[in-house]
């Protein structure tokens, strides 16, 4: 389910790393995260943590976007990327006033 947001908003996010039981992970989180997100025209990244476990995501404009964040799951010297992946839903601007056009008859 993705969560609402309004072009401007700002969110805070988290990056959970959970291994196959569903329990809360460690990574390595010496090799540099770099966010992204599906569409930048709809979304960027604002900030990432150094250890790339949060960030920060400004919604533009309305539509479906993805914030993608990688992640070390080899905590040795390796790197064995493993990508979450959240959904940002940007509802467009609600209506807070009406214009009445006028027109000539056809």
């Amino acid at each position: 389910m993705a969560t609402q947001v309004k072009p401007g908003d700002i969110k805070n996010y988290s990056v959970v790393p959970v291994d196959s039981n569903g329990n809360v992970a460690t990574v390595d989180t010496r090799t540099p995260a770099i966010h992204t997100v599906s569409d930048p025209t709809l979304a960027e990244i604002v900030s990432t943590a150094p250890d790339g476990l949060s960030g920060q995501v400004r919604a533009l404009a309305s539509g479906v976007v993805q914030v993608q964040c990688p992640i070390d799951a080899d905590r040795g010297d390796g790197v064995r990327e493993i990508i979450g992946l959240g959904d940002l839903e940007i509802l467009a601007p609600e209506a807070v006033t009406v214009r009445v056009d006028f027109s000539d008859p056809v």
